[in-house]
C-alpha cells in the first residue's frame, strides 16, 4: 500500500512539473558571422539550459542549475584560429577516416574487379515524406507548436536585402502582411544585398501540451507508415 501511494504521489509530481510553463528566448542573427542562440528557463530561472552557434565555431551549450553553471568549451572552427599541434592532430584524424573501411562497406562489397564498391543502402525518406496525407498531418502538428508557443514578443531590427529588389520587395510584402507591428526597426535595401538583421523572439511553452501533440503526430497514419518502413528497411539491412 505504502509503494502504491509512493508511485501516485510521484507521477502527481511529475504531471505537475510537466504542466508548468517554461519561458524561451531565440536569437538569430543573419549576418557576419552568422549567429543563432536559444535560452530555456524552468520554475523561474531555477534551472536553464542555452544553445548558442556562432560561424567558425563549435556550439556552445551552458546550464545553469541552482545557481551552477555548467559550461562547454567554445572551440573554433578555423584554421587560423587552432595551433599547430591541433591542426596536425585535426589531419591525421581526418587521414584515418578517409583509408579507413567500415564493417558495412566490407559486408556489401561486391569485389569484381578487385575495388570496393558500397552499396546504395539510403532510405527513400522522400518517397514518404513527399505525400499530401504526411504534409497534412505534419502541417498541423506544426501549426499546434505554433499556438502552444505562445510567443509574446517577436521583433526584427537591422536591414535586410536580398539578391534582387523584386525579391526584397516579395520578401518585405510578405512580412508587413504577416507581421506589420514586428518589423517597424527593421530596413529593406532595394539597391544592393546586405544581411544584417537580428530576429528575436521570446514566449513560454507547456512541456505536457508539446508532448502530447507530438505523441498525436507520431501516432498518425502517414508517421507510422513511415516509421514501419524505416524500421523493416533497417532490419532487412542488418540481416541481409
Amino acid at each position: 500500500m505504502g509503494i502504491v501511494t509512493l508511485i501516485i504521489i510521484m507521477l502527481i509530481v511529475i504531471i505537475t512539473l510537466l504542466c508548468l510553463p517554461i519561458s524561451y528566448t531565440c536569437r538569430l542573427y543573419i549576418g557576419s558571422p552568422f549567429h543563432i542562440s536559444g535560452t530555456l528557463c524552468w520554475l523561474g530561472r531555477v534551472i536553464s539550459y542555452t544553445w548558442q552557434y556562432t560561424s567558425g565555431y563549435h556550439p556552445q551549450t551552458d546550464w545553469h542549475i541552482l545557481g551552477k553553471t555548467y559550461q562547454s568549451s567554445k572551440m573554433p572552427l578555423h584554421d587560423e584560429d587552432l595551433t599547430k599541434e591541433q591542426q596536425e592532430k585535426i589531419i591525421h584524424e581526418l587521414t584515418k577516416e578517409e583509408h579507413a573501411v567500415t564493417y558495412d562497406e566490407l559486408r556489401t562489397a561486391k569485389h569484381t574487379d578487385g575495388s570496393v564498391k558500397k552499396k546504395d543502402t539510403s532510405f527513400p525518406w522522400k518517397s514518404f515524406i513527399c505525400t499530401q496525407e504526411f504534409a497534412f498531418a505534419f502541417f498541423a502538428w506544426l501549426q499546434k507548436l505554433l499556438y502552444l508557443s505562445r510567443i509574446r514578443t517577436l521583433t526584427l531590427t537591422g536591414t535586410l536585402g536580398l539578391t534582387a529588389p523584386h525579391k526584397t520587395g516579395i520578401l518585405a510584402g510578405a512580412l508587413y502582411a504577416v507581421i506589420p507591428s514586428s518589423i517597424t526597426a527593421l530596413h529593406f535595401n532595394f539597391i544592393s544585398e546586405e544581411y544584417d538583421c537580428t530576429i528575436h523572439a521570446s514566449g513560454h511553452i507547456c512541456i505536457a501540451a508539446v508532448l502530447s501533440s507530438s505523441i498525436t503526430f507520431l501516432l498518425s497514419r502517414p508517421v507510422r507508415h513511415l516509421l514501419i518502413q524505416w524500421h523493416t528497411a533497417r532490419k532487412e539491412e542488418n540481416h541481409g
